[in-house]
């Protein structure tokens, strides 16, 4: 047989339908495989939160009627979770796939060349195929929105309209979609089927309200619904900022391509393009919207999370496969071969699947934050402190302890909203930096509460932030008052039986230096801001003081913290000096080489630093402090602080 009679045969037999199974089954195959090659998940604690209420929800059925839970994502994943956080993956990968099938039966309906193209673009868009390892909802809430569209274009009204009804169940903004896709129905006309968009949540009213005794269970059971800005607030513009880290650079270039060109066929012929505007532009750009909204205003407490574009992933790459097949065409035009237009969209395509996997590292393993949470569940259970009440607010620990987050003796503060100085003695809080900050619980405050005992610190190895705040785990025991804990707790917490008091202080997220606010800098990689260090001006963060007004024991004894990342040059550090002047003669002058031992550029270090200047410094004269970038290279600075010893013990 030739080659060429082989070749065609091959291309016979592969219909669009066979070749439609071939990929889905290629890509189903290749997560899978993934996936029982990790040891770890994504998604941190919340995927344990939705791990814990889908798999408790059998024996607490009151759980299927819980605000907190997602109640549609609870029951539909629930069976899966009894096979363990794996099940709960299996299940967000099966959702997925499936979204990315229907993908394609939507750019297959709106007549877009190769529209198999939508689902290999939907599967293989970073933060769509990494929250697919997860137990995040908006995996489901994706599939969701693209069988809604599917079946409107379909004329399935009434089909479409139920399941619509359910979305704010998924998640609540689906709440915001249902007028939105009411203007398609108004549009045909179909104004019955506007009645059934509000069955799913009212049926769920109904019979909540026979559970809980209150009709508005799930909006008075929203987390933080009075509250605003608790997990802060940013810029409008920040998911479009990122977007080409979630959404993949190829994958922009697609979609803004298809986007163009599906508006400007859309005001040539509004009849013929109308169901794509109506069906796919106008939901995904209106869930767009309403997160920059919300994380801007600080409105519904958005975190300002990447993962929330996973729900509109479907939609994008509905229109992004006109993007990749026009992206195609052109270099056919350019070189006026049918080579080249193949060639184009095979490049493309391999473009898009690469990208997940550079920038996520399969199998996924076990990270920083999952490590220290398994540190410190250890060790609760080794000091034999898991028979005590436990109180926690991030339902990792009693994963990891083996417990359910709603069997005695864990009790969450979040759950039981109880005041924490009425926590009965004997119990044990697991404070963590991510949730019980955010709840207005701050680790100082507990440091100096004398109702509290400070047992045991976990820090990681490799830092990492939530919320711009440095990670870390404390252990404490509720005790009768003792105001002599107080200095044990900072014993424990800071390693020093020195009392400390700060002069400077820059997280540059909440706080930084005024005069120097036009270097403040956004590391997105880190998700934190900082203080950037460049060739513009030699001296950084420059402040003085009055020695008259520090009162400090002789010799005085300075403390220096802060993390640094070197931008360009490692062989050239930044310095901190430390200057003293009286009566206008410098009487002392340090240098502080900031020098890592990471060889890495563009990483983060932390640095400490404890120092006591000459005896003869009294209480008279000038404290100069700052950063002297004499090699003019450039840095990146976080945390700063400097302090000072007022008493020794």
């Amino acid at each position: 047989m030739k080659a060429s009679d082989f070749f065609r045969s091959l291309h016979n037999f592969f219909d669009e339908k066979r070749f439609v199974v071939l990929t889905i089954s290629l890509i189903s195959a290749l997560f899978l495989i993934v996936l029982f090659l990790s040891k770890g998940f994504t998604g941190g604690s919340e995927t344990i939160w939705n791990f814990n209420f889908a798999r408790f929800a059998f024996t607490q059925p009151q759980i299927f009627f819980n605000g907190l839970s997602k109640p549609l994502f609870t029951a539909l994943s629930s069976p899966f979770t009894l096979a363990g956080i794996k099940g709960l993956q299996i299940f967000n990968i099966i959702v997925g796939i499936v979204a990315g099938y229907f993908s394609y039966l939507v750019a297959r309906e709106l007549k877009m060349k190769q529209p198999i193209l939508a689902a290999i673009l939907c599967c293989f868009t970073p933060i769509f195929a990494y929250n697919m390892f997860s137990g995040y909802a908006e995996i489901l809430f994706a599939l969701a929105t693209i069988i809604i569209t599917y079946l409107y274009i379909k004329d399935k009204y009434y089909v479409a309209s139920i399941i619509l009804s359910f979305l704010p169940l998924i998640r609540f903004e689906g709440i915001f979609l249902i007028p939105i896709y009411a203007i398609f129905v108004i549009y045909k006309k179909q104004y019955r089927s506007i009645l059934l968009m509000f069955l799913g949540i009212l049926v769920y009213y109904i019979i909540g309200f026979f559970i809980k005794h209150d009709f508005l269970w799930i909006l008075n059971q929203l987390p933080h619904k009075g509250e605003i800005g608790i997990y802060g607030k940013g810029s409008f513009f920040q998911f479009v900022k990122r977007s080409p880290g979630f959404f993949g650079i190829p994958n922009e270039i697609f979609y803004v391509t298809g986007l163009v060109a599906g508006i400007t066929l859309f005001l040539r012929d509004k009849k013929e393009l109308s169901r794509e505007f109506l069906l796919v532009f106008l939901p995904f750009i209106t869930y767009f919207f309403v997160h920059s909204f919300m994380w801007w205003s600080g409105i519904g407490n958005s975190q300002g999370s990447n993962r929330y574009m996973a729900a509109i992933v479907p939609l994008m790459a509905v229109m992004s496969t006109r993007g990749l097949t026009l992206f195609s065409l052109m270099f056919e035009i350019i070189f006026k071969r049918n080579w080249a237009r193949t060639s184009a969209l095979y490049i493309g395509i391999i473009s898009v699947i690469h990208i997940p996997f550079a920038v996520q590292n399969y199998p996924i393993h076990v990270d920083s934050y999952n490590k220290i949470v398994e540190q410190a569940s250890d060790w609760v259970k080794q000091n034999g402190y898991e028979k005590n009440t436990v109180y926690f607010m991030d339902a990792n620990f009693p994963y990891k302890l083996g417990k359910g987050p709603f069997e005695k003796p864990f009790t969450s503060i979040l759950n039981i909203q109880k005041p924490i100085k009425e926590i009965e003695k004997g119990s044990i809080i697991i404070y963590d930096e991510k949730y019980f900050p955010t709840n207005k619980i701050l680790f100082d405050s507990l440091i100096q509460n004398h109702n509290f005992k400070l047992i045991k610190v976990f820090e990681p190895e490799s830092n990492f932030k939530f919320y711009g705040r440095d990670y870390r785990i404390a252990i404490f025991e509720s005790i009768e008052p003792d105001s002599s804990i107080l200095n044990q707790n900072r014993m424990v917490a800071y390693g020093s039986k020195d009392e400390f008091k700060s002069l400077v202080s820059y997280d540059f997220d909440r706080n930084y230096f005024k005069p120097d606010s036009s270097f403040i800098y956004l590391d997105d990689k880190n998700d934190t801001k900082c203080l950037k260090v460049d060739s513009l001006r030699e001296k950084y963060l420059y402040r003085e003081f009055d020695l008259s007004t520090i009162s400090f024991d002789k010799p005085l004894e300075l403390y220096l913290t802060l993390k640094i990342n070197y931008q360009n040059n490692l062989n050239q550090p930044l310095l901190f000096v430390t200057e003293v002047n009286k009566n206008n003669n410098q009487t002392f002058y340090k240098e502080i080489t900031l020098s890592t031992t990471d060889t890495t550029l563009n990483a983060w270090s932390s640095l400490n630093y404890r120092y006591k200047l000459p005896d003869e410094i009294s209480f008279s004269g000038t404290l100069k402090l700052y950063f002297l970038n004499r090699s003019k290279k450039g840095y990146l600075i976080d945390d700063y602080q400097i302090g000072y010893c007022y008493k020794r013990q």
